[in-house]
């Protein structure tokens, strides 16, 4: 729910071009917060019976969820596994075993736990796309990657997407990781929403035991650009971009 609530409020702000800053959602999230204590205190005192509190919590409630959904996008955070990540956490807690911190010992044996806390610890940093990819299996929930192989739509593309890019650090990848970016600049792809996109088309195929066709892909980034004269982003304007995906660009793209 929280997963398709943040993608139907990240195409509603692109259709309406609101700004998504995520200053300002923090500052939404902070007046309906308020709003939900007035409404609440007016209750408790029982004054201010002209208006409907009951109708004006549920309100406020409704917005700070939304602004939290807009924050997420503008920060690109996975709004639906942060709180599954936090609650998690909590559900574990029982304040009457231990009412100092909550914390119980599990009914398990420990090492159960240590295999899957140390996969990615001695996973070494991805150098190249087959290494990205590997890494993002060993690191991704089954849930997910089964996702990715039975119904990769939209919705599933943008939360995975989503999750490729803050667990490969795509924002900063030319600065932390350049071996990795360089393999994509040389295709005529630096953005992080692009090498996601073509990270995910490959993965899709990865999971369905397909030989993936990146070819589509990219004609589709680079139209995008276009349409938007970002020619920045254009294969034409990136150093170092391969000949072949500039004849790719020039046969397949309209100008």
């Amino acid at each position: 729910m929280l997963r398709k609530l943040q993608i139907e409020q990240s195409e509603w702000s692109r259709e309406n071009k609101l700004k998504g800053d995520g200053s300002l959602m923090l500052l939404g999230v902070m007046e309906e917060l308020g709003e939900l204590s007035h409404a609440h205190l007016k209750s408790l005192q029982n004054i201010r019976t002209n208006e409907n509190h009951e109708a004006n919590k549920i309100d406020a409630i409704g917005d700070i969820v939304t602004y939290l959904a807009a924050y997420c996008n503008s920060e690109n955070i996975d709004f639906q596994e942060a709180v599954e990540i936090t609650w998690d956490k909590v559900k574990t807690r029982n304040w009457i075993k231990n009412p100092k911190n909550g914390e119980v010992e599990l009914e398990v044996e420990s090492s159960e736990f240590k295999i899957d806390e140390t996969i990615t610890e001695n996973v070494p940093t991805p150098r190249t796309i087959d290494d990205a990819i590997q890494l993002l299996i060993t690191n991704m929930r089954r849930d997910d990657l089964n996702s990715i192989a039975s119904n990769p739509d939209v919705y599933i593309k943008n939360m995975v997407c989503t999750r490729i890019r803050r667990e490969l650090s795509l924002w900063d990848l030319e600065k932390i990781n350049p071996d990795l970016y360089n393999k994509f600049s040389s295709m005529g792809i630096v953005h992080a929403d692009d090498i996601s996109d073509i990270l995910f088309e490959i993965l899709k195929a990865k999971m369905l035991s397909k030989k993936a066709n990146i070819s589509n892909t990219l004609v589709s980034i680079w139209q995008h650009w276009k349409s938007i004269s970002k020619v920045e982003y254009l294969p034409s304007n990136i150093e170092g971009v391969k000949e072949e995906y500039i004849k790719l660009y020039n046969k397949k793209v309209k100008k």
